[in-house]
């Protein structure tokens, strides 16, 4: 008589998210007083404002579950908008390095389109890292 045999499978464990640096000017691009100085976005004034770098598609269906933005100078009022205008992220008193949640409109599902950073004064964005 054949010995019939089966072995038991175990679930496959999903990968564990992991940050991203989407940060350089590859991938966004200045606007208002705000200027790229080679290893980071720079101001003077009371705001960095980035929009994404249209030349790469990267935010096009990107839906990350966090942000962190690290940064010198501040405290800041932060905030990440989809391309709708709608606030996915955003903090009044935002600290360096914090994680913070996405949440993407579930009706209206506009990628990732600017980050403003507003402070009292001079300061630089050194990273901007998603959680995917």
């Amino acid at each position: 008589m054949p010995v019939i045999g089966f072995a038991i499978k175990k679930p496959s464990t999903p990968p564990e998210p992991e940050w991203v640096s989407y940060f350089d000017n590859t991938r966004w691009g200045a606007a208002s007083s705000t200027s790229w100085t080679g290893t980071a976005w720079s101001s003077s004034g009371f705001e960095i404002y980035l929009d994404v770098a249209v030349s790469d598609d990267w935010y096009e269906g990107y839906r990350p579950t966090k942000i962190r933005v690290t940064y010198t100078g501040g405290p800041v009022a932060m905030s990440l908008v989809d391309e709708n205008l709608n606030d996915i992220a955003e903090d009044a008193s935002y600290v360096s390095g914090t994680e913070l949640d996405i949440t993407f409109d579930q009706v209206l599902d506009g990628d990732i389109s600017k980050l403003r950073d507003m402070c009292c004064g001079s300061m630089e964005v050194t990273n901007i890292e998603f959680l995917v």
